[in-house]
């Protein structure tokens, strides 16, 4: 979670081991290390005028839930989820 005005940058590989959120309150956040999902949802919280960026590659059988009215950004080649419904936005881009 960003609650600070400042972008945060992590760096490092990630696996789900359950479900998580990632929250960008306050500043913009970036994960640019893989994150393998481990079959479980990744739920992206954006504040409204702040961005998420997932830039590392997701893999896994989970999904990708983004939710709040900030910008989403994946830029890795990612390859998680088997259908076209492993992504959902509730709102904002």
């Amino acid at each position: 979670q960003n609650d600070s005005a400042n972008l945060q940058t992590v760096g490092v590989n990630l696996t789900l081991l359950a479900n998580a959120t990632v929250n960008a309150a306050s500043g913009n956040l970036t994960l640019s290390g893989t994150l393998a999902n481990g079959g479980f949802r990744l739920t992206v919280d954006t504040a409204s005028g702040k961005a998420s960026t997932l830039s590392g590659i997701i893999s896994g059988s989970g999904d990708l839930l983004k939710v709040s009215p900030g910008t989403l950004t994946l830029s890795g080649a990612n390859t998680f989820g088997a259908t076209v419904n492993s992504i959902y936005l509730d709102e904002g881009t």
